[in-house]
């Protein structure tokens, strides 16, 4: 007498595999395989390709252990590739800092490098002028040291500097109450008056018609004015006169 065919145990190939947090353990997450049935079970590792039964309705199967393969080797691989990609970062980051360096290096090196030729050449020119000042020509032409020459420039251009804007003149020309003319040196600070003024370059300025009447209230303005700022009375000057009116000439 034959023995009946033992029953199969239905084998669960597929399943969600998670890999939990802690201790980098695995587990199987399915649905009963009795339609009837469908709950969700849950099986550790260990558990994974052994018998088990539904706590539900008792159905018996086993979870087959090739997708639990399947994703573990998926983790390493990513595991291993995230290994290469973090020490490809860490050998760029090291590129990166020789890099760094290596331009720091050569611009501290040039910064060197200037400052070295900066100094020769300053020894070279402080050299260069004590020959000149110890020269015997120098010595009996009495040429003074290039800073002093130097200060002197200088200061003779902030001299004429202050002289003009201190300072003017103001040329009248010979007219019926002045025959002779004058040049009025005085000290124009703070008058509104240019360098070289007269009153028919005044007139001209304003854009007024050049005659007796126009250099009468003009005089009659500002003679006051000047009179009070006046240092010295010149002679007449016509190159002055001829400065004030643009070089133009007006009869008397």
């Amino acid at each position: 007498m034959s023995r009946p065919p033992r029953p199969t145990i239905p084998v669960i190939s597929a399943y969600r595999v998670k890999r939990a947090a802690v201790r980098n353990r695995y587990t199987a997450q399915y649905a009963c395989p009795f339609d009837e049935c469908g709950l969700t079970l849950k099986s550790s590792e260990e558990e994974i390709g052994e018998t088990e039964h539904c706590p539900y309705c008792g159905t018996v199967f086993r979870l087959d252990r090739q997708p639990l393969a399947l994703q573990r080797k998926r983790d390493e691989d990513d595991k291993e590739a995230g290994r290469e990609r973090r020490l490809q970062a860490k050998q760029e980051r090291n590129q990166q800092k020789r890099a760094s360096e290596e331009i720091r290096q050569n611009a501290r090196r040039q910064r060197d490098e200037q400052k070295n030729a900066d100094r020769e050449r300053r020894a070279r020119e402080l050299e260069a002028s004590k020959r000149e000042t110890e020269h015997p020509k120098n010595k009996e032409e009495g040429s003074p040291h290039p800073v002093r020459k130097r200060v002197i420039q200088v200061g003779t251009v902030l001299l004429l500097i202050l002289f003009y804007f201190s300072f003017g003149f103001f040329v009248v020309q010979p007219i019926g109450a002045i025959p002779d003319g004058v040049t009025i040196f005085y000290f124009r600070l703070g008058t509104n008056l240019p360098f070289v003024g007269s009153p028919d370059g005044l007139l001209i300025d304003k854009d007024l018609p050049v005659s007796l009447l126009g250099r009468g209230v003009v005089l009659a303005a500002i003679s006051k004015r000047i009179a009070e700022r006046r240092i010295v009375n010149l002679p007449y000057l016509k190159p002055l006169y001829l400065w004030s009116t643009g070089w133009r000439e007006f009869d008397r």
